[in-house]
């Protein structure tokens, strides 16, 4: 309003026909603006502040072509803004521009300008105020914003950004290639439910402690679960997360980054297979140990066939078993644990048939293990 007023008052001064050139030098020259009057494109006047904006004295300032201050590429675009001025009365609002000093320095300026009468014939009052300072703010902060989108966009680990319901607000490239989000066709569940990262959790109760954790503690670091991706496959992932809030505390959105680590699960579950392997392995040979100290140390053959058996029932869970002699290709029941008439079965005697596993056993002397004896046999 306040501009607008000034603007109002300069042009009736201009107006003015006596004694106006020295009203408006008077004004203009209190102004914290630089002012120059523009006509037939030539600067008519200039005040001090124009003076020090262009870095050209008065004189030189006088009867120089305004183009001539005007950055190359702003040029065209404030000559005709200028010129439909006259043409068309047309009186844009505010808009910014480059000016060249005469060093050939730069500087942003914005400008306000309006017709007046000088000296009887028309011409443009350009009120210019400096904000290279602002336009230098804004740079930074485009600067800033285009390398945050660059390392975002770059990085290895998959990061985003959620809604407090799991939507998904912004996700980089390996994220969507993490979860193969990245396909031209998604299937349409992923276009749809699953764009909430509250839906990729194998195990919903692993989400649910996964709030906990945000609303007790505002992050999670290093959270281990498992995700669907979008083709139905499974993958073990590293999240970390934190939560964004205002000023006044109120929460906003959920950033976070994610790990693929399903390499390394599947090489910690297969050495804990190995060590699982390693445990029984030497069980057994414990067992083996146990039950040759007791054949070395006895005559009794009934003690060392129950030992045989007990020692098995240490390493494998049976609901029966029985110790067989190898006699001329003959097998012969000795000792017997699980059936009702253990006295019936001992002293059995049958062939090593090839269509039988004892036949291999026999032969290659290395154990057996099934799963259903009675369909073996």
């Amino acid at each position: 309003a306040q501009l607008e007023d000034m603007h109002e008052e300069l042009a009736v001064i201009i107006d003015e026909r006596e004694g106006a050139e020295g009203q408006y030098l008077a004004l203009a020259e209190r102004s914290n603006d630089a002012i120059a009057v523009v006509q037939d494109g030539l600067i008519a006047y200039a005040n001090e502040r124009m003076q020090e904006l262009s870095g050209y004295p008065s004189r030189a300032l006088s009867g120089k072509r305004f183009g001539e201050c005007i950055h190359n590429l702003d040029r065209d675009m404030v000559l005709t803004r200028s010129a439909d001025q006259f043409t068309i009365g047309e009186f844009p609002s505010a808009y910014a521009f480059r000016l060249m000093d005469r060093l050939g320095w730069t500087r942003w300026v914005e400008t306000t300008s309006f017709l007046v009468n000088w000296n009887g014939r028309p011409a443009v009052v350009h009120m210019l105020q400096d904000v290279s300072g602002q336009a230098r703010t804004l740079e930074l902060l485009s600067e800033t914003e285009r390398r945050y989108r660059s390392l975002f966009e770059g990085a290895p680990l998959g990061l985003y950004r959620t809604a407090p319901d799991g939507r998904l607000l912004d996700a980089n490239p390996a994220l969507l290639h993490l979860l193969g989000w990245d396909t031209p066709d998604p299937p349409p569940e992923v276009s749809t439910t699953a764009r909430s990262l509250s839906g990729v959790y194998v195990d919903p109760e692993d989400r649910e402690r996964w709030n906990q954790l945000m609303r007790s503690e505002g992050a999670v670091n290093d959270f281990e679960t498992r995700w669907h991706k979008a083709d139905g496959s499974v993958i073990w992932v590293l999240e970390s997360a934190r939560c964004i809030r205002d000023e006044m505390g109120n929460l906003l959105y959920f950033e976070g980054s994610v790990r693929d680590v399903t390499e390394r699960a599947q090489a910690e579950a297969e050495i804990r297979r190995l060590l699982a392997v390693e445990r029984e392995r030497r069980l057994i040979a414990d067992s083996l140990r146990q039950s040759a100290v007791v054949l070395s140390s006895t005559l009794e053959v009934e003690d060392v066939l129950a030992l045989i058996l007990d020692q098995l029932s240490e390493v494998l869970r049976y609901d029966s078993a029985s110790v067989q002699r190898l006699r001329d290709d003959q097998l012969e029941i000795l000792a017997c644990r699980g059936f009702d008439d253990p006295s019936a079965v001992n002293g059995i005697v049958f062939p090593v048939e090839p269509q039988f596993p004892n036949y291999q056993v026999a032969n290659d002397l290395v154990p057996l293990a099934f799963d259903d004896v009675i369909e073996q046999y």
